[in-house]
């Protein structure tokens, strides 16, 4: 279905119109939620795991854009983001905690770093008002998300007295997502705009790592060559 929304994307924007428009490139910032981001976790069959967790899933990104809009109301974009400062920290206690065959003691504390690369494209839709611009868009990307993962503590393992302070396997997945997104422009001439938007990125993740939802605001300036 993703495939056929892509094909569609492109069916869409390749509908005859006039040549006359607007091409447009936009530096973006965006302020980023992820929706219901937890740990990675594993399991325990036997055993006990007291286990306190502490998640941000508030980061932000860095992105660009760029378009071109025809003269019908409709137009293109693609464009790239990269995300950044999404974290989760899990303090644990082990009390023979029988984890992949081994029995652990003691207190550990686990961290997860997340960022990740994003790029999309997503056909247009807007309608001017005086010196404002509205856009919708619904679309396509394809994101790259890595995990990485560290622990530090001291205990036992299997009975042996163990210290550790070390950075474990990062965890990556890649694949599509859906997209939709609205924004409002103020033109303050007929070549620049300032922007504030919303775009949800669906399903980011997946495989090893938590699915969820990435919700930003953005806000942009835009230059437009006509």
């Amino acid at each position: 279905m993703k495939k056929g929304l892509f094909a569609a994307a492109l069916a869409f924007v390749a509908i005859p119109v006039s040549a006359n428009g607007d091409l447009y490139i936009e530096p973006i910032y965006s302020f980023a939620d992820a929706n219901g981001m937890d740990l990675t976790e594993g399991s325990v069959t036997s055993g006990s795991v007291s286990l306190s967790t502490s998640v941000d899933d508030s980061g932000n990104a860095l992105g660009f854009a760029g378009g071109y809009l025809f003269e019908n109301g409709f137009g293109f974009e693609g464009g790239y983001a990269h995300f950044k400062d999404f974290s989760a920290t899990a303090d644990a206690s082990f009390n023979n905690a029988t984890i992949g065959g081994d029995t652990l003691n003691g207190d550990f504390a686990i961290s997860q770093d997340i960022d990740g690369d994003l790029f999309y494209l997503a056909p247009v839709a807007y309608i001017d008002a005086d010196k404002f611009r509205f856009k919708t868009k619904a679309g396509v990307a394809r994101f790259d998300v890595d995990n990485a993962q560290t622990i530090s503590g001291s205990g036992t393992l299997n009975g042996s007295a163990v210290s550790v302070d070390t950075s474990l396997t990062t965890i990556s997945e890649s694949g599509t997502s859906y997209l939709i997104g609205a924004s409002a422009e103020y033109r303050f001439t007929d070549q620049i705009s300032a922007s504030l938007g919303y775009m949800r990125f669906s399903d980011i993740g997946g495989g090893e790592l938590e699915e969820t939802d990435v919700d930003n605001i953005n806000v942009s300036l835009l230059v437009y060559f006509e």
